[in-house]
């Protein structure tokens, strides 16, 4: 009777040692798919800011170089106007903006109360801006800026 407890026993102990080594391989496999998970993840963002970096600073010559194409929907008629170096007064007329206007609106916000695409203000707003800077022949952007001391960048 005392050998079949012992081998009983014995038999147990194995099953202990087997389940902890296979508790400890499952532990190392999770902390290696997690550091991996880490790793790959780390990289991405890597990827994604060098890529929003890379964007900012086109946009970012863009606008010293004065090119009109940088205007987006965000932006309001008052910060194109400074941006640009342009009268507001020119903004306005050139968006057929009669009265007062509110200044926070954005031209998303004027397109949507006027019930027309974006990108047909925003078309309006650069056409506006090119010829002002026709008729008014001495305007370059970067002397502008320079002489403004707005040279933010």
């Amino acid at each position: 009777m005392k050998s079949i407890i012992r081998v009983t026993c014995h038999m147990r102990e194995n099953v202990v040692d087997v389940s902890r080594a296979h508790r400890s391989q499952i532990r190392l496999l999770t902390i290696i798919c997690l550091c991996m998970l880490s790793l790959f993840g780390t990289i991405y963002a890597a990827h994604s800011t060098m890529a929003a970096f890379q964007v900012f600073k086109q946009q970012q010559t863009q606008y010293q170089q004065g090119d009109v194409h940088s205007i987006r929907s965000w932006m309001t008629i008052t910060y194109i106007a400074h941006t640009y170096h342009v009268p507001t007064s020119c903004l306005d007329q050139a968006l057929n903006i009669t009265g007062k206007r509110e200044e926070r609106d954005t031209l998303q916000t004027l397109a949507s109360h006027r019930k027309r695409p974006v990108n047909e203000l925003i078309i309006s707003v650069q056409q506006a801006i090119l010829a002002y800077r026709q008729d008014h022949a001495g305007f370059t952007p970067t002397s502008s800026i320079q002489k403004a001391g707005r040279d933010h960048w």
